[in-house]
């Protein structure tokens, strides 16, 4: 037979771990017992982005790098592989990467791989990213992790990302430009060469 048990007096400390025991007599007295310990977790895990650097430029596409952790407490339930995730924004006109293109208003979050214990590290290149992205352009990066009790760092929204979560860097290739006006190489003498000038400029 089935059972369950409801008690709304019944409560649970956080980073707690507990003991459930059931027991079953029959008519005759027989008797079994039956154990599970579980940890009540309720805190969220944290994460990261390293690199690049909040308020960077990016001059040359390398990859997204940063760190991951579920150590509030003393009974973590750690994160498990799969359950950190990275989304990228423009923020010219506020479109999310969907893996294929710049197009969404909310986050299109892509696992990555976690490396070491926790703390953990992670690095990421999503697949057709840099082919995509635009010189001059600012782009938000935010990581979202859970936990293997189920809690997640915060929802799947955009409305739902907290502030001063992610960073922000700027994609820029292009070099700049510089040329001189003063002195006007083509009108030197043919020498190339002058003896006086009071000015530079370009």
């Amino acid at each position: 037979a089935n059972w369950t048990y409801t008690n709304g007096a019944l409560t649970f400390t956080a980073d707690h771990q507990y003991q459930l025991t059931v027991k079953a007599i029959d008519n005759a007295g027989n008797f079994n017992t039956a154990s599970v310990q579980f940890v009540y977790d309720v805190a969220k895990p944290t994460s990261t982005v390293t690199s690049p650097t909040n308020g960077s430029y990016v001059t040359s596409w390398s990859n997204l790098a940063g760190t991951a952790s579920d150590q509030a407490g003393t009974n973590p339930s750690h994160i498990a592989a799969g359950n950190l995730a990275v989304a990228i924004k423009r923020l010219t006109d506020n479109q999310w990467w969907n893996t294929a293109a710049f197009s969404g208003a909310n986050p299109t979050y892509v696992q990555v791989a976690l490396s070491g214990a926790d703390p953990y590290t992670w690095t990421a290149n999503p697949t057709s990213l840099s082919a995509n992205l635009t010189s001059g352009t600012s782009y938000y990066v935010v990581t979202r992790a859970s936990d293997t009790a189920g809690n997640f760092e915060f929802g799947s929204l955009t409305a739902n990302i907290p502030a001063g979560a992610g960073i922000i860097f700027t994609y820029d290739t292009v070099a700049p430009t510089a040329t001189i006006t003063v002195p006007y190489y083509l009108g030197l003498p043919a020498a190339k060469a002058i003896n006086t000038f009071s000015t530079i400029s370009g």
